[in-house]
């Protein structure tokens, strides 16, 4: 006999790591980007498993907003820009940030 759980509601409180006012996120309706400190709180959604989390709601259109993640090439880029500040002041680093930088740079593909 298989039995099925129906849960009618809970509560979850959102909690950020970063201070809300630097956590960017988007309105999966309008994409509207606000940071999470503008966001209206959730009272009820359905949610679905597996799915990212809402922060909150648009202030704007009131549907879910999600914190932005920055996509593989974005993250990329920031990392090629690291490395190139990095390198200006390669000799006033501890040796293990200068191996550090030298490991990023091979996972890069980016080898000095």
């Amino acid at each position: 006999m298989t039995r099925i759980l129906v849960l009618k509601s809970y509560t979850a409180t959102v909690d950020h790591l970063r201070d809300p006012r630097l956590v960017k996120c988007i309105c999966e309706n309008c994409e509207t980007t606000m940071t999470a400190d503008k966001l209206a709180p959730i009272e009820s959604a359905i949610l679905t498993p597996g799915h990212a989390s809402p922060a909150g709601r648009c202030p704007e259109c009131d549907q879910l907003a999600y914190v932005d993640q920055p996509d593989l090439q974005s993250l990329v880029e920031i990392v090629e820009q690291l490395l190139t500040c990095a390198e200006l002041s390669q000799e006033e680093l501890e040796p293990h940030t200068q191996v550090l930088i030298e490991s990023a740079r091979l996972i890069m593909g980016n080898p000095r």
